[in-house]
């Protein structure tokens, strides 16, 4: 990072006018540094008074465009920046040089619980040699971390010589584990870069196990064996005497000898180390006891969202199966270890894909039943990308240049970066995600453009051009990744132009527009986050539920129950009467893959088997009904589908309210069709 301003988020601001050539609109300026307009403008009045300083022009306002350092500024700010990351070791904290300026509150709390577990005690006035700050700022920053540490249970300890962590060694370990990722994040946007170390024992390791690291596993790894080396040095060893199963043996002999090199040969180290790198993510397992298992409930849980969401499998369909049932595998060890997963993308995953997510809680049903526990949500916000990555897009008519998608490993967040793309530019072919251990095998020959979320190097093909954008990309990636759609040809559309056109008429007639271009551009670009935004939206919980009904007396069978649910859909013309026939052929055939859980059976099929016009019933029974299977249904719901999308708010709603504490208990304790009446209009209005 630059080392050019004094003021907080000054050197972050020159950075970002540094990347780029075109003026930057003030929203992109607060998103990216979170600050609001009023410190924006605070912050770049005392940049321009250093830049005047050296002689240098200060950042200015092109009307109507946004902001933009001169390049004669950025010429000399770049002159100054050593683009080289500066090596550090993360065992060696007392070498570290953070300021804390630069660092977000939580970024300093990750960065000094990294340092108090690593090292025995930590000084009060080595901490403020560390990150160049007050006292009086890191003993507030300090007195926090109790909070911060609170479900961990780890404590800091106060003594002569600092301050040290008290807690289990396994749970100091741990919180490493699950705090590794984001400790190195901070160390990147810092322009630091750990030492890593192992390499070519992680080769050995994947050559004797037959299991597959992706890349970004690997290079976490190398990270953290220098740093699990350096705790057994510092005689922080595990003593337990009880062994792994043989489920482990093709693992097992690597960690004897990557232990014997270490000098640390214990029982209590092996069964950690072996435990401990079942955590990763795999691209390929090999000699798991568990991966057949898990392979099914991933065939089950596929199955289980295409039938709740009425999309169909993408043609990647089997590759992004396997490559979910490997997923599994790692997901199994930590949760059954209580290794908590922290999704960097759970937020915006919740919040842009409500839907695909709510769906993707009752489709993983299978795992969590297998676990014998609910999922975290930040597990749950994985694997609704590699379900989102899945759906069959729409035939294009138009363009037919393929943009392929690649990065490190394949897997979670370059998934979830498909997905956006997909929704974002629906008249484009995204193809992928692929690895980079794929491109040598790929062809190139129909490719407009290759996205990248890592450099290529090398192995970028000729005459295809590429562009690098992160997996969560930011306002400013975004527009500049459509500048270069632009740029190559592709059509992006012409978002709401009559709408556009009507907004400005009603503009002028009451105010004078300065600049009607910038104001044309923002409106486009308004109406195409609104019109993202609603995509789902065409049909709403409240109106697609037709009739409810309640039966004080279960019917003979569950054939019979279907049937009876169904009445008030066949009676006004939603359904014809092949469609229920279609249900309980389906139901015989493929066995009770339409079971929600909880008493809960959402019977339909596909469209094209009768559905008329799109309706959704519910029935309750004041007695469970019997499954061939021995599980018991005390709710039908009837859904009658005439697309893919337009039930999925229905199902949203449906699916949150059975996962709530005592919902179905007050649903199932009705009595009349009147009490039913009652709750659900409570819920659906």
């Amino acid at each position: 990072m630059l080392a050019f301003s004094t003021y907080k988020h000054g050197n972050e601001c020159l950075e970002i006018f540094c990347r780029t050539d075109m003026p930057l609109e003030l929203e992109t300026l607060k998103e990216k540094l979170a600050l609001s307009r009023r410190s924006l403008m605070y912050l770049f009045k005392h940049l321009n008074t250093e830049l005047r300083q050296r002689s240098l022009p200060g950042i200015i306002n092109l009307k109507g465009q946004g902001y933009i350092l001169s390049p004669a500024a950025k010429d000399y700010l770049r002159q100054q920046k050593d683009s080289t990351p500066q090596t550090i070791s993360l065992v060696n904290t007392l070498n570290w040089h953070f300021s804390l300026r630069f660092l977000r509150e939580n970024e300093s709390l990750h960065l000094l619980t990294f340092i108090i577990i690593t090292r025995p005690h930590t000084s009060l006035s080595e901490f403020a040699e560390i990150f160049q700050g007050a006292k009086n700022t890191l003993l507030r920053l300090l007195g926090k971390l109790p909070e911060f540490l609170v479900d961990s249970g780890l404590k800091i300890q106060v003594t002569a010589k600092g301050r040290s962590m008290v807690g289990d060694e396994r749970a100091q370990r741990k919180w490493i584990l699950e705090n590794l990722e984001a400790v190195l994040r901070i160390c990147q946007r810092c322009n630091l870069r750990p030492e890593t170390g192992y390499l070519e024992h992680l080769k050995e390791y994947e050559r004797q196990s037959g299991n597959r690291f992706t890349q970004d596993t690997r290079q976490l790894l190398a990270v953290y064996l220098p740093w699990y080396a350096f705790r057994l040095h510092s005689g922080y060893v595990l003593q337990e005497t009880s062994k792994h199963g043989q489920e482990q043996e093709p693992a097992t002999l690597w960690v004897k000898n990557f232990l014997t090199s270490l000098d640390c040969l214990a029982a209590g180290e092996e069964n950690y180390l072996i435990e401990a790198l079942s955590f990763f993510a795999f691209s390929k397992v090999s000699h798991n006891a568990h991966y057949a298992e898990l392979h099914k409930i991933a065939e089950e849980m596929t199955e289980q969202f295409f039938s709740l969401s009425g999309f169909e499998p993408g043609s990647n369909h089997k590759v992004i199966m396997d490559s979910l049932a490997v997923h599994l595998v790692s997901a199994w060890q930590r949760l059954t270890a209580g290794v908590r997963y922290h999704n960097p993308m759970l937020e915006q995953i919740k919040s842009q894909y409500q839907n695909l997510f709510v769906i993707s809680r009752a489709s993983a049903r299978p795992f969590a039943d297998y676990l014998g526990c609910e999922l975290p949500e930040d597990e749950l916000a994985l694997l609704t990308t590699y379900f989102g990555s899945d759906i069959r897009m729409e035939e294009l008519a138009g363009e037919k240049r393929q943009i392929m998608v690649v990065c490190s490993s394949g897997i979670g967040t370059s998934q979830f970066l498909l997905m956006q793309l997909r929704e974002k530019y629906p008249q484009l072919l995204f193809c992928g995600p692929f690895r980079i251990s794929d491109m040598g095998a790929l062809s190139f020959t129909e490719a407009g453009l290759i996205l990248t979320t890592t450099e290529l190097g090398d192995l970028a093909p000729n005459g295809v051009p590429t562009f690098q954008i992160s997996p969560l990309p930011d306002k400013y990636e975004w527009d500049m990744l459509e500048q270069q759609l632009l740029s190559l040809g592709f059509p992006l559309g012409d978002y709401g132009r009559e709408k556009v056109e009507d907004l400005l008429d009603i503009i002028a007639n009451f105010a004078r527009i300065e600049n009607e271009t910038g104001l044309r551009q923002g409106l486009k670009q308004y109406l195409r986050n609104i019109g993202t935004r609603n995509k789902l939206r065409n049909i709403g919980a409240d109106t697609l539920l037709k009739y409810v009904d309640f039966f004080t007396e279960a019917p003979t069978n569950w054939q019979q129950a279907i049937e009876f649910s169904f009445k008030p859909l066949l009676s006004h013309q939603f359904v014809e009467n092949r469609y229920v026939r279609r249900i309980i052929e389906l139901t015989e055939k493929q066995g009770e893959y339409m079971l929600l859980g909880r008493g809960f059976l959402l019977a339909h099929a596909r469209p094209e088997d009768g559905v008329k016009a799109p309706a959704a019933s519910i029935t309750v029974f004041g007695e469970a009904v019997p499954l061939e299977s021995g599980k018991e249904v005390r709710c039908i719901i009837c859904l009658a589908p005439t697309d893919q999308k337009s039930h999925l708010d229905f199902l949203k709603v449906l699916l949150e309210h059975i996962n709530q504490p005592g919902w179905c208990e007050k649903l199932f304790a009705v009595n009349s069709r009147e009490a039913l009446e009652d709750i659900l209009d409570d819920f659906l209005c």
